[in-house]
């Protein structure tokens, strides 16, 4: 009886609050004297979001927002959070480039937000930046032409930085800072995930960054899902420090655009590593799922970096993917006492021509089993009894 109950009291509150939920409009040719109405809109999307209420959503007409200063986003609540969405068939452009480079453009204030359909461009810090809150939505956006990360979410400690999700969106020609590199080298992600939990990147496109691709780092329960990163300037998908996590169904590729390569090489295809330190982010590499990716023409397809911490890869599985034509190496694991558990299973390692199959892979933690093993020196392949060694007959290789 007490849960039928509670049941109808949720159900009604669902009801009442979408029922007062209203719909305010914005667009460049609008006034903010106005009441936001779809025939008088708002001018800023900023006035729009200080009338929003939990469970409203504004409309973004098409054209280009100038903003003159940074724009925040306020959430409502976890079950109403508030939606800034593109007008439906209309493409809205938030161009940040007048605001002052010590300043990020955009950011947020508070959780519980949906921003969908619209695109940032022209920042010169991060394109979007998400400090210290959570439950976030950003779908089916652009973000272009960022001096630093295209998009950045996270904090400086655990527990605080949870749920958000990036979908089908793209990252496009940001890090710029890193585009005549300098001495020392710091290589910011695209898309940064920092100290944070309960991720999902899915659907997304990252391409032609001078830094990493997707990056997590000192995070856990993360997803990386069907995305495509392509012509990133050091790794495409980097996994720094971080615990449960899936990265499954992506396509890393370098197009051999020279623009995007490091030291005269195209980008590492996924790279494990503790590159952070221990004392600010103790968490380990372990719990790690490598699956049904397809990463070719890098510099390495999968690498795992030592970095002096001593930490190795632990409890990780690689299947089922299809590692293709490495510049180095298909596959290169620095030695780590601490290696465990750690499976390839029914993947495909093919090279051209007689470049290394593996390098260091025969340690103890590691385990292969079941692979396909295609060209290259074959000296440096890391057979079992139950291995296929021969043309594994791919029909496009280098795309989907």
């Amino acid at each position: 009886m007490k849960t039928t109950q509670t049941l109808f009291s949720i159900a009604t509150m669902l009801l009442v609050s979408h029922a007062s939920a209203k719909e305010f409009f914005v667009s460049p040719q609008g006034s903010d004297s106005t009441y936001g109405t779809k025939q008088s809109p708002f001018r800023t999307i900023e006035k729009a979001i200080s009338w929003a209420k939990a469970g409203d959503v504004i409309y973004v007409r098409g054209g280009t927002y100038l903003l003159n200063r940074k724009l925040v986003f306020r959430g409502g609540t976890l079950l109403d959070p508030i939606t800034i969405t593109a007008y439906p068939k209309e493409k809205p452009i938030v161009d940040c480039s007048a605001l002052r480079s010590s300043e990020d453009p955009v950011i947020a204030a508070s959780p519980y937000f949906v921003v969908q359909g619209l695109e940032f461009r022209n920042s010169n810090t991060h394109g979007l930046s998400f400090y210290g809150t959570h439950d976030i939505t950003i779908k089916n956006c652009v973000v272009r032409n960022a001096k630093r990360s295209g998009i950045y979410f996270g904090y400086q400690s655990p527990g605080v930085s949870q749920n958000f999700s990036v979908i089908d969106t793209k990252i496009i020609n940001c890090v710029l800072n890193n585009s005549v590199p300098t001495t020392p080298r710091h290589w910011p992600p695209a898309l940064a995930i920092d100290d944070a939990e309960n991720v999902l990147i899915q659907g997304c496109t990252v391409s032609k960054s001078y830094g990493e691709g997707i990056g997590i780092r000192s995070s856990a329960n993360v997803k990386i899902l069907n995305n495509t990163v392509f012509d990133d300037f050091s790794v495409g998908i980097y996994l720094d420090a971080s615990s449960d996590t899936v990265v499954n169904s992506n396509f890393i590729y370098s197009t051999g655009d020279r623009r995007y390569y490091r030291d005269g090489k195209p980008f590492f295809g996924i790279y494990a590593a503790h590159e952070a330190r221990l004392s600010e982010h103790p968490r380990a590499l372990k719990r790690i799922s490598i699956q049904n990716n397809i990463i070719s023409n890098t510099k390495s397809a999968f690498a795992y970096g030592d970095f002096g911490r001593k930490e190795g890869l632990q409890h990780v599985q690689v299947s089922r993917n299809t590692f293709y034509n490495s510049l180095d190496a298909v596959i290169a694991i620095d030695p780590n006492v601490k290696h465990k558990d750690v499976v390839f299973t029914n993947n495909i390692f093919a090279q051209t021509g007689q470049k290394r199959l593996s390098v260091r892979a025969q340690q103890q933690g590691l385990l292969f089993d079941s692979n396909c093993w295609s060209g290259g020196n074959q000296r440096s392949l890391v057979s079992s009894r139950n291995d296929y060694i021969g043309n594994p007959l791919l029909t496009s290789p280098t795309r989907l």
